[in-house]
């Protein structure tokens, strides 16, 4: 697990559709940070930019607020010889996901400037989820 280990922050996350379209369901401009830490805890966090718009700064707006956003915690395995990462949920704002385990795929990449890249894809209900994310 300790490859997997340090901070990530969002590049970009995408669905590929059965029809092959491509979709950004958090919007293009999404953020979001991932944590793995040595001791097999993770903690991820993602937010729709677009939509924190003026009328959405207090607290007041709550459900606006939330709306885009997903951010869970727990623990995770990992399967060396199938290269996926499994996170066994403790808390989440989805709270029927709570006890859940959700699987993904891992690749890692170095890119040019140096930098880690990790990309992380579930499959759900014909849809293949595509995370991209960077060291930090």
């Amino acid at each position: 697990m300790r490859f997997l280990s340090g901070v990530y922050r969002l590049i970009w996350q995408r669905v590929l559709n059965a029809d092959g379209r491509i979709t950004y369901p958090r919007g293009d401009d999404a953020i979001g940070q991932l944590i793995y830490t040595v001791q097999g805890t993770m903690s991820v966090h993602l937010l729709r930019l677009s939509d924190y718009t003026s009328e959405l700064r207090d607290l007041e707006s709550e459900v606006g607020a939330l709306r885009g956003t997903l951010a869970y915690s727990g623990t995770y395995t990992t399967n060396d010889h199938e290269q996926t990462v499994t996170h066994h949920l403790q808390t989440c704002t989805y709270p029927d996901w709570v006890g859940q385990d959700l699987v993904r795929q891992y690749a890692f990449e170095q890119v040019h400037d140096g930098n880690t890249r990790l990309t992380l894809t579930a499959h759900y209900k014909g849809e293949k989820r595509v995370l991209l994310w960077e060291a930090i």
